[in-house]
């Protein structure tokens, strides 16, 4: 990744993280849009567009993420990074609990 995306997809992950902290759906999803237009496939940036979409109350959005990234994840032949795995443990153990 050039350092220009590096910036950019660091810069839209901490915008994402203090909306999220503030309840600020819209602009976490702006940020993440940034984020993802410069590097689409960007593991950190899909598991910020599942945090937001499951603290917005999405649950289909969020099964499309976490089918999204488990293909992604098969396709090129690489395991999910720990954070992502726990992420996507804690809201599948939580939407289980849930129903």
């Amino acid at each position: 990744m050039y350092h220009v995306e590096a910036r950019i997809v660091d810069t839209a992950l901490h915008v994402t993280d203090r909306a999220l902290q503030a309840g600020d759906i819209n602009l976490a999803r702006w940020a993440l849009t940034q984020g993802l237009l410069v590097s689409p496939d960007h593991e950190d940036l899909i598991t910020g567009c599942l945090r937001t979409e499951y603290q917005a109350g999405n649950m289909d959005k969020v099964n499309d993420l976490i089918n999204h990234l488990s293909a992604t994840a098969r396709r090129l032949g690489v395991d999910l990074n720990d954070d992502t795995t726990r992420i996507i443990d804690s809201l599948t153990h939580i939407t289980r609990n849930a129903s």
